[in-house]
């Protein structure tokens, strides 16, 4: 018996698959040739549940309405604001003005002045170079602070 019988034995008896000494002791019988392998059919992945129905609105506390009106009315007055200082300022400001002038008057900070910009170019009431940094208002710009 072979160096590679004895490792090969003491590997199987220690995994548990057979006894060492029936190894050891009884000649490899010639293994059949396997089978082809044939293909099981694949189950397919249960379908998804659906999603959970959104929650119902929470309503709000008079005093939680009254804040968000409040915000609403300063957004208001910001947005008119900062299109009149451009107005002011012969129809042009660069963006750093704008936003010294917005934190200053009104207490608006960074990313709120960002996303008020976004919103007034969006609605075509201010036009934004990115090239010089500067903002000019439009004619409907002017129209919406009468």
């Amino acid at each position: 018996m072979g160096l590679r019988s004895r490792i090969k034995g003491r590997i199987k008896k220690v995994i548990g698959r057979e006894d060492a000494s029936e190894v050891s002791a009884a000649p490899s019988a010639p293994q059949p040739a396997p089978r082809p392998a044939v293909a099981r059919p694949v189950d397919k992945p249960a379908p998804r549940p659906a999603p959970a129905p959104a929650p119902a609105p929470v309503a709000l506390s008079e005093e939680e309405r009254q804040r968000q009106e409040k915000a609403a009315k300063h957004l208001l007055r910001t947005r008119k604001g900062v299109l009149k200082f451009v107005a002011d300022q012969g129809g042009t400001a660069s963006l750093a003005d704008m936003h010294q002038h917005s934190e200053m008057r009104y207490f608006v900070g960074h990313q709120k002045f960002s996303q008020m910009m976004e919103a007034l170019i969006a609605e075509g009431l201010l036009d934004y170079s990115h090239a010089d940094g500067t903002g000019a208002i439009t004619d409907a710009g002017r129209d919406y602070i009468g």
